[in-house]
Formats: C-alpha cells, structure tokens, sequence
C-alpha cells in the first residue's frame, strides 16, 4: 500500500495488512505477518525506526490510544488483542495481551474520554 502526508510531501510504499498514525505525530505503524514495524513519516523520506516480531500468525487490526500521551497502541490478531507502548527512543514494549472466549475480535476501539478504558 502507499501512504502519503496529507501535505503531499513525502509518499512511501510499505507493506501489511493493518495500519495507524499516532494523531499529531510523523509515526506510522504497520502490522503485518508474525511482525509490527514503526515508521517514522519524514519531510522526505521514511524510516523503519523499529520492528518487533509477533507470535501471532497476522496482525488484522492496529489502533492508536487517541491520547498521545500515552503512547499506546492495540494489536489485534484472530482472538488475541495485544497492548504496547512507545518507550525511549520509540521502543516498542508489549503492555498487556488479552484473549477473546472463543471468537475471532472483528473490532477494537480505545475510549477517548480515559485512556485506560477499551
């Protein structure tokens, strides 16, 4: 897939079946097969700041907390909902993993009123 800046300055060509942008931010995050990557969105160019690899078979859905602060995201794969977060130097570190009863998760959705409600 090709991602553009809304400015139209830069545009890249990367790979995967799940993506989000942390609102207000240059970082894209990309899913993929047994693997996530972030991408730092440049002025010119686009970089692979870290990639980090999964143990789930395909990642289905990325999302952004919709507080930046937090620097949170969710992961989504099959019946598995995964938590990280962005550490120092944009590290990503895995929070917390959850496991659907015996269902696939088709939707995620962070609360934007508190950061700690999905």
């Amino acid at each position: 897939m090709v991602v553009m800046r809304g400015d139209g300055l830069m545009s890249a060509d990367v790979r995967g079946t799940a993506l989000d942008v942390l609102a207000n931010t240059e970082y894209l995050i990309v899913g993929g097969s047994n693997q996530i990557s972030l991408y730092l969105m440049g002025s010119s160019s686009t970089s692979t700041i870290t990639k980090i690899r999964t143990n789930r078979s395909l990642v289905r859905l990325l999302k952004f907390n919709p507080v930046i602060a937090t620097g949170r995201f969710a992961s989504v794969s099959g019946q598995y909902i995964d938590i990280y977060t962005l550490g120092q130097h944009a590290q990503i570190q895995q929070l917390a993993s959850f496991t659907a009863q015996n269902r696939k998760v088709s939707d995620f959705c962070w609360c934007p009123h508190d950061e700690q409600l999905m």
